[in-house]
């Protein structure tokens, strides 16, 4: 199969709708003079706005979407939504500032109490990607830390005004064990409006993407942030963490997928053969594959002829991100029927050289498969037949969705279309 930047274009009839093809082209890396015409045709098919600005919301897109109606000048958007996303575009920025400024002096505090740390993600992750901070929204600021340190930065934390999120750790002394069953402790200052995050581990340890501490240290290199040294990762492994990310929320946000597209067109000094050995290292291939198909298809994102020939190797990955892509589109993200199912796998069949068959039976390998999120809600990792127990969970999550988080979210929508 042939990978191309029209590939989006050629879904099933029935998705995406013309409110997600103009989120998509709205949100691409490359804003060219052809996608802007695009932008400026599918703005005259949208009809329910409102919908359009729920998803650029839900995905945490609106501030590129922003970005992307403001340049093609579409006389078609509304002027309520129009205003709605440069309000949300001028707090974000306000925020963004005040956690960048948080950033530098946190890091002043952990040098000057001789604490080694790797800011991650936040504003070191998005300035090399999206330039502009305000293209991207980042909620708190993470960081990580040796374990053996982390008695000295809470202590340090609760010194400078931070108090703990949730259930504090006990730590006695500087030698006290951290719990099997977490990987990260938060804080908060400011009534709750600073968040920062401490990682000793990336993930939990049971999980099938665990990074140890000591891989995690050997690939910091030394950087400057804002004219502040600092240590980071190389671009390369930066992607496989975004990867296992993507993997971890089972790919359903798409601004994490964009981040993907956007590090591949504007990250010059990105090595994406490096990147496919490491994630090739560790296990995590589909993962990085996975991520990189669903970013080219999705965003356009640019891919060099080893990553396309690996995916040409897979047909079941292209098949499974056919069927990521139909959640993604689904509100509440919930799995299609079988008829539908199979529906959706009859519009591929033209796009692949070979397929396995749709049947039943695989239908309910795809929907029993446990998502990464599940994994992370038993403490203990459960194997052979105490399996099912995820997919109880997983039952349980989309019941507390439907009756109480959805609900609440509908009721905070604006009908941009009155």
């Amino acid at each position: 199969m042939a990978l191309s930047p029209s590939w989006v274009n050629q879904l099933p009839k029935d998705l995406p709708d013309p409110e997600i093809r103009l989120l998509l082209a709205c949100s691409r890396p490359r804003l060219d003079e052809a996608t802007r015409e695009e932008i400026r045709q599918r703005a005259k098919g949208v009809e329910h706005w409102d919908r359009f600005y729920r998803l650029s919301v839900c995905h945490a897109l609106q501030h590129l979407v922003h970005r992307a109606l403001s340049e093609c000048r579409a006389d078609q958007v509304p002027a309520a939504l129009a205003d709605a996303m440069r309000r949300d575009v001028h707090a974000n920025a306000i925020r963004n500032i005040t956690l960048t400024q948080e950033l530098l002096r946190l890091l002043q505090l952990f040098r000057s109490h001789d604490i080694p740390v790797i800011p991650y993600k936040g504003p070191v992750q998005a300035e090399p990607i999206y330039g502009a901070t305000p293209l991207r929204r980042f909620d708190d600021l993470d960081f990580i830390i040796r374990p053996r340190d982390m008695f000295k930065v809470q202590r340090m934390l609760l010194e400078n005004g931070y108090q703990t999120s949730g259930k504090p750790l006990k730590l006695k002394n500087k030698t006290a064990q951290l719990p099997r069953d977490q990987y990260e402790a938060t804080y908060m200052r400011t009534r709750g409006s600073l968040n920062i995050e401490m990682h000793w581990q990336l993930l939990r340890r049971h999980s099938e993407c665990g990074f140890d501490a000591d891989y995690i240290w050997s690939h910091a290199r030394p950087a400057v942030f804002r004219n502040v040294p600092i240590l980071d990762f190389p671009p390369e492994f930066k992607l496989l963490m975004m990867s296992i990310h993507n993997e971890k929320h089972h790919w359903r946000l798409l601004k994490f997928i964009a981040d993907v597209a956007w590090m591949l067109e504007h990250q010059k000094n990105l090595d994406l053969d490096r990147a496919l050995d490491l994630a090739e290292g560790l296990d995590r291939m589909e993962a990085m594959l996975k991520t990189l198909y669903l970013a080219r298809v999705l965003f356009s994102a640019p891919l060099n002829a080893r990553a396309r020939q690996l995916i040409q190797e897979r047909p079941r990955l292209e098949l499974e991100s056919a069927l990521l892509r139909y959640q993604i589109f689904r509100e509440g993200f919930r799995l299609p029927g079988f008829s539908k199912w199979k529906s959706i796998l009859a519009g591929e069949r033209e796009h692949f050289s070979s397929e396995p068959d749709a049947s039943f039976k695989t239908y309910l390998a795809v929907m029993l498969t446990p998502q990464y999120v599940d994994r992370n809600r038993i403490p203990v990792r459960l194997g052979g037949r105490w399996e099912w127990v995820y997919s109880v969970t997983r039952t349980i999550r989309f019941i507390k969705y439907w009756t109480y988080l959805h609900p609440r979210r509908r009721r905070r929508l604006v009908d941009f279309d009155k």
